[in-house]
Protein backbone atom coordinates (compact mmCIF):
# COMPACT_ATOMS: atom_id res chain seq x y z
CA UNK A 1 0.00 0.00 0.00
CA UNK A 2 1.28 3.46 -0.84
CA UNK A 3 2.24 5.84 1.92
CA UNK A 4 3.39 9.43 2.16
CA UNK A 5 7.06 9.83 2.95
CA UNK A 6 8.95 12.83 4.20
CA UNK A 7 12.44 13.28 2.81
CA UNK A 8 14.99 16.05 2.57
CA UNK A 9 16.78 17.32 -0.51
CA UNK A 10 20.29 18.70 -0.78
CA UNK A 11 21.04 21.74 -2.93
CA UNK A 12 21.30 19.52 -6.01
CA UNK A 13 17.85 18.05 -5.42
CA UNK A 14 19.01 14.60 -4.32
CA UNK A 15 16.70 12.95 -1.74
CA UNK A 16 17.82 11.90 1.76
CA UNK A 17 15.97 10.26 4.65
CA UNK A 18 17.31 12.68 7.27
CA UNK A 19 18.11 16.37 7.38
CA UNK A 20 21.62 15.60 8.66
CA UNK A 21 22.32 13.46 5.56
CA UNK A 22 21.12 16.22 3.22
CA UNK A 23 23.21 18.86 4.99
CA UNK A 24 26.23 16.54 4.98
CA UNK A 25 25.80 16.16 1.23
CA UNK A 26 25.79 19.93 0.80
CA UNK A 27 28.89 20.32 2.99
CA UNK A 28 30.61 17.52 1.05
CA UNK A 29 29.92 19.40 -2.18
CA UNK A 30 31.58 22.47 -0.70
CA UNK A 31 34.59 20.47 0.52
CA UNK A 32 35.04 18.49 -2.68
CA UNK A 33 38.44 19.32 -4.11
CA UNK A 34 38.88 16.78 -6.87
CA UNK A 35 36.53 14.57 -8.82
CA UNK A 36 37.64 11.46 -6.92
CA UNK A 37 37.22 12.85 -3.38
CA UNK A 38 33.49 12.20 -3.01
CA UNK A 39 33.72 9.49 -0.31
CA UNK A 40 36.36 11.36 1.68
CA UNK A 41 34.45 14.64 1.43
CA UNK A 42 31.21 12.98 2.54
CA UNK A 43 32.94 11.34 5.51
CA UNK A 44 34.43 14.66 6.59
CA UNK A 45 31.10 16.41 6.06
CA UNK A 46 29.27 13.85 8.22
CA UNK A 47 31.83 14.43 10.99
CA UNK A 48 31.37 18.19 10.70
CA UNK A 49 27.59 17.84 10.97
CA UNK A 50 27.89 15.46 13.94
CA UNK A 51 30.41 17.70 15.74
CA UNK A 52 28.81 21.01 14.79
CA UNK A 53 28.36 22.26 18.38
CA UNK A 54 32.05 21.89 19.15
CA UNK A 55 32.95 23.41 15.77
CA UNK A 56 30.63 26.37 16.36
CA UNK A 57 32.24 26.97 19.77
CA UNK A 58 35.73 26.84 18.27
CA UNK A 59 34.79 29.23 15.47
CA UNK A 60 33.04 31.58 17.90
CA UNK A 61 36.19 31.69 19.99
CA UNK A 62 38.22 32.44 16.88
CA UNK A 63 35.84 35.21 15.83
CA UNK A 64 35.93 36.80 19.28
CA UNK A 65 39.70 36.47 19.67
CA UNK A 66 39.26 34.19 22.69
CA UNK A 67 41.56 31.53 21.32
CA UNK A 68 43.96 30.45 24.04
CA UNK A 69 47.63 30.87 23.24
CA UNK A 70 49.47 27.63 24.01
CA UNK A 71 51.56 27.98 27.17
CA UNK A 72 54.76 26.77 25.48
CA UNK A 73 54.50 29.46 22.82
CA UNK A 74 53.70 32.14 25.40
CA UNK A 75 56.66 31.06 27.54
CA UNK A 76 58.96 31.00 24.53
CA UNK A 77 57.90 34.51 23.57
CA UNK A 78 58.45 35.75 27.12
CA UNK A 79 61.91 34.16 27.27
CA UNK A 80 62.97 35.69 23.97
CA UNK A 81 61.91 39.15 25.15
CA UNK A 82 64.03 38.79 28.30
CA UNK A 83 67.19 38.01 26.27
Amino acid sequence: MAKATIYYEDERGRPFKTLDEAVASDVAAILKVGSGDTDLSLGIAKTIVAQRDAIRAALAALDSDQVAVPVAIANEAANSEES
